[in-house]
C-alpha cells in the first residue's frame, strides 16, 4: 500500500497525532503473505519526499517478501511439529513426553520447596469392551469427556495428561498422602457419572494408582512406573478402586513378572500336565466322566497352585494358550484311553471367559476332535458364571458355536457368583456343577440343604444334569442322592488321578453310595 503524502491521505487521518520525524512525507507498506493467504508480517518504508518507491526497491522487496514468507512458514511448521510432539491430538492434553518433562520440573520444584507431590495414574475399567461393542468413535468420545472432567477437577498449577490408550496421569502439587486419598475418592465419584453416547448413558469407572515424591521415587520415570504398578494392583481388587504404591507391592509385581515368564515357557514347551478327577453317578456308582485339572510344577518355583497360575495367565495374556493346550491334551488322552480299552464316557475341560471373547477356541475344539478321531460327546467344556455375565458380544456366540459342534457345556461353580437365571436360559448349558462350598455345611445346615435342593431342581426343570463338587463323606453323597443330584466328584470317591492311574481306579470296587439314614444328631 502506497501513501505518497501522509499529511493529506485519509488513511492517516486518525494517526496524525503520532510523533513522526518532520522530514517524513510518504510511506509504502508491503505485506508478507503465506500460502494460505494469511498476512504474517509487513515491510514498511518511509520517504523524505512525496512519491513512491523506485523500481529497484520494488524488485528487492518482492524478492525479500517471498523469502520471508518461506522462512516464516518453515518456522510455523516446526512449531506445529513441536506442538504435535508434545500434545495428545485427541484430547489436547500433554502426552507422555511432555508429562515426563513437566513432572521432572515439578519434582525439582517440590524438592527445592520441600513440598509433597502426588502422581495419580488412572486407567479406565473395561474400556476395551466399549471399543469392541460400540466402536472406536464412541471410545474416543468417552476419552475426550474423561479428559474434560479431569481438567475441571484440577487446581491451578496441577497437570493432567494422557499417556496413551485409556490411561491418564495427574500431577498434584503440594499434596501429601491424606490429600491424595481424598482427591482419589472425589475423582472416582465424579468420573463415574453417566456419559451420553449412542443414545446410551454409559457409566465408566477408573482404577487409580498413587505414587508420592520423594517417598516412592525422586525422578519422573520411577514415579510413573510406581504409580502404574499401584494402578494395576487397584484394578486387581476390582473396578473403581485406588491404591498407593508400596515397596512390598513392587516385590510382588516383580515376582509375578518372573513367574509369568516361567509360565510362558512352560506353555510353549508343553510342561503343564493334567490330572483327572472321576465323576460318579449317584444312582449306580458308574463313571459319569472325568474332569481334567491343570497342574504346573516349575523347576525353580516348584508346584504352583492352579488358582495362582490361572489368574497369572489371565493377567499376562497367556490364558488362551493354556486353554488351547488343555483341549488338545484332553482329546489326546481320551484317544489313548480308548486305545487301551479304558472306558471313559467323556472328559471335561475348564475354559477361561477370555477364550470365549475371541472365538478361536471353537476351531481349536473342532480340530482336536478330528485329529484324535473323537466324537463331540467325548468332550465337555466347563465355564464359570463370568462367561454368563460377560457382556462381550462374542461370548454368547462362541458358546452357541461350541454347542453347534455337539460339545456339551457345563456351568462350573454354580451358585457362588452373580447367577442370572435369565442368562442361564439363554446360554446352551447342559450341565450344572454344584459348587463345593455347599458341601461344607450341607450335612448340618438346613439352609445349605435348601439351596442345594433349589439348584438341583433348577437343573431338572431346565433338562440339565447336575454334578456336585467337593463330596468328602458317605452322608454327603447319600444326601445328594436323596435330593436327586445326578453325579458327584470329590475325595470320597477319588482324589485327582494321573492319567495312567485311572484304569486301576476303575478296576477297584467303587465307593458305595448308601441310602440316606437319619443323622445321629437329629438335625437332618
Amino acid at each position: 500500500m502506497l501513501v505518497e503524502d501522509i499529511a493529506t491521505s485519509p488513511l492517516w487521518e486518525d494517526l496524525l497525532w503520532l510523533p513522526l520525524p518532520s522530514a517524513v512525507k510518504g510511506c509504502w507498506s508491503v505485506p508478507i503473505k503465506l500460502k494460505s493467504g494469511t498476512v504474517a508480517g509487513t515491510f514498511a518504508f518511509y520517504f523524505n519526499e512525496r512519491g513512491g518507491p523506485s523500481p529497484w526497491l520494488e524488485g528487492i522487496v518482492a524478492a525479500c517478501s517471498d523469502l520471508c514468507a518461506l522462512a516464516l512458514e518453515r518456522h510455523e511448521a516446526k512449531s506445529r511439529i513441536a506442538r504435535l510432539a508434545s500434545i495428545d491430538t485427541l484430547t489436547g492434553l500433554p502426552n507422555r513426553s511432555q508429562l515426563i518433562e513437566a513432572l521432572s520440573e515439578a519434582i525439582a520444584e517440590a524438592c527445592r520447596l520441600d513440598q509433597p507431590l502426588a502422581v495419580l495414574f488412572l486407567d479406565l475399567d473395561h474400556f476395551k469392551d466399549v471399543n469392541d461393542t460400540l466402536g472406536h468413535s464412541t471410545g474416543d468420545q468417552i476419552l475426550v469427556e474423561m479428559a474434560r472432567r479431569l481438567k475441571v477437577q484440577l487446581r491451578a498449577g496441577d497437570i493432567v495428561g494422557r499417556t496413551g490408550g485409556d490411561e491418564f496421569v495427574v500431577l498434584i502439587h503440594d499434596c501429601a498422602a491424606d490429600e491424595a486419598a481424598r482427591i482419589c475418592r472425589r475423582l472416582l465419584e465424579y468420573l463415574a457419572a453417566p456419559i451420553a453416547a449412542q443414545e446410551l448413558h454409559l457409566t465408566m469407572s477408573v482404577s487409580i494408582g498413587v505414587a508420592l515424591c520423594s517417598e516412592h521415587g525422586t525422578d519422573a520415570e520411577s514415579l510413573l512406573k510406581h504409580a502404574d504398578t499401584a494402578m494395576h494392583e487397584a484394578k486387581r481388587k476390582g473396578p473403581g478402586k485406588f491404591h498407593f504404591f508400596t515397596e512390598d507391592l513392587n516385590r510382588k509385581v516383580l515376582d509375578r513378572l518372573v513367574l509369568s515368564v516361567a509360565l510362558r515357557d512352560a506353555i510353549t514347551n508343553r510342561q503343564l500336565r493334567h490330572v483327572y478327577q472321576p465323576q460318579v453317578l449317584l444312582g449306580d456308582g458308574a463313571l459319569h466322566g472325568v474332569e481334567a485339572l491343570s497342574r504346573w510344577k516349575d523347576p525353580v518355583h516348584g508346584e504352583v497352585p492352579a488358582p495362582r497360575f490361572i489368574a497369572l495367565a489371565e493377567e499376562y495374556g497367556l490364558i488362551e494358550g493354556i486353554d488351547r493346550w488343555g483341549v488338545e491334551e484332553a482329546c489326546r488322552q481320551v484317544a489313548r484311553w480308548r486305545a487301551e480299552g479304558v472306558a471313559v464316557p467323556h472328559v471335561s475341560v475348564n475354559l477361561s471367559p477370555l477364550s470365549f471373547r475371541s472365538g478361536e477356541i471353537v476351531g481349536v475344539i473342532s480340530e482336536a476332535l478330528a485329529t484324535h478321531g473323537l466324537v463331540p460327546q467325548d468332550l465337555r467344556v466347563e465355564i464359570t458364571e463370568r462367561v454368563m455375565m460377560d457382556q462381550h458380544p462374542n461370548s454368547l456366540a462362541t458358546a452357541r458355536a461350541i454347542e453347534a459342534l455337539g460339545v456339551r457345556i457345563a456351568m462350573d461353580d454354580f451358585g457362588t457368583g452373580y447367577s442370572s437365571l435369565s442368562a442361564l436360559s439363554r446360554l446352551p448349558i447342559a450341565e450344572l456343577k454344584l459348587d463345593r462350598s455347599f458341601m461344607l455345611s450341607i450335612e448340618q445346615d438346613q439352609n445349605a440343604q435348601a439351596l442345594s435342593t433349589a439348584v438341583i431342581r433348577i437343573g431338572h426343570s431346565l433338562g440339565m444334569t447336575v454334578v456336585a463338587e467337593g463330596v468328602e463323606t458317605a452322608r454327603q453323597a447319600a444326601l445328594l442322592r436323596s435330593l436327586g443330584c445326578h453325579a458327584a466328584q470329590g475325595y470320597y470317591f477319588a482324589r485327582p488321578l494321573a492319567a495312567e492311574d485311572l484304569a486301576g481306579w476303575l478296576a477297584a470296587p467303587p465307593a458305595p453310595v448308601p441310602e440316606l439314614l437319619p443323622d445321629p444328631s437329629g438335625d437332618a
